[in-house]
């Protein structure tokens, strides 16, 4: 049980417990509409608990006004737009947004794709400040293929964006040295624990946590959530966002 195995690892550890969580296919499933992707109540609760108990971070590619509405606690601090955009607790009031400068391309760069991919059923656009998520999930397989031409088309044309790719979604983000796993290690610094006196936790699901993944300090723990074999720099595997919450509600049984 991959649960079990990861719990075992955790209770053998003696330093400060810090857990850094993606949230779209981690914490709750992929939906077919990105704005209903709701928090299970089941892992709202342990959330909410764990915040009690240690640090918790959010490290998504969604907004920071998204992801606060779909998850938010007091002592919860936030990475959103893939790390361009990062947010303390309301103990530790924060905020860093290392790529301001490429507002603008970001800006006209969404306002294209609108135009070109308007009337394309299933196509969304989101409005993102730091990056510019295409989604064709819920097009048809031949506007799927004419949304991707044009995204890429676009990104060819934008010289200070670089093209990356998710869970049927492209995505155009600022050309610049900055990613998860650069907001991971971040904040990290700013929590000021020295790395032999702190115990890091990552869980996320797609291609750009893997940046986090290499991120984490040695003798961390990485989680990949995927029920397929692939190559990865996680430590461990878990199948699905079920899995995570039980996981979770484990790690809350050690460190209480």
């Amino acid at each position: 049980d991959s649960v079990e195995t990861i719990r075992d690892e955790v209770c053998r550890q003696k330093r400060r417990l810090f857990i850094f969580l993606d949230y779209d296919g981690t914490l709750t499933p992929i939906v077919p509409h990105p704005e209903r992707a709701y928090l299970p109540e089941d892992t709202h609760d342990i959330l909410e608990t764990l915040c009690s108990l240690c640090s918790v971070s959010i490290i998504t590619g969604r907004s920071i006004e998204q992801i606060r509405r779909f998850v938010y606690f007091e002592k919860l601090a936030y990475a959103a737009s893939h790390g361009f955009d990062i947010y303390g607790p309301l103990e530790d009031p924060f905020r860093l947004q290392p790529a301001q400068r490429f507002l603008s391309d970001v800006s006209a760069a969404r306002a294209t794709l609108q135009s070109a991919t308007k009337g394309m059923e299933g196509c969304l656009v989101e409005n993102n400040p730091f990056s510019v998520p295409v989604h064709f999930r819920n097009c048809s397989p031949e506007d799927a293929l004419q949304v991707q031409k044009i995204v890429k088309q676009v990104a060819n044309a934008c010289p200070k964006l670089e093209l990356r790719e998710g869970k049927k979604v492209l995505e155009l983000r600022p050309r610049f040295e900055w990613n998860k796993g650069e907001a991971l290690k971040w904040l990290r610094e700013h929590f000021g624990v020295p790395d032999e006196d702190s115990f890091c936790i990552f869980i996320g699901d797609d291609k750009t946590d893997e940046d986090a993944q290499k991120a984490l300090p040695h003798g961390s723990i990485g989680v990949v959530v995927t029920d397929e074999v692939r190559e990865t720099f996680a430590t461990h595997t878990l199948k699905n966002p079920t899995e995570v919450s039980r996981f979770l509600n484990k790690v809350i049984s050690v460190v209480q």
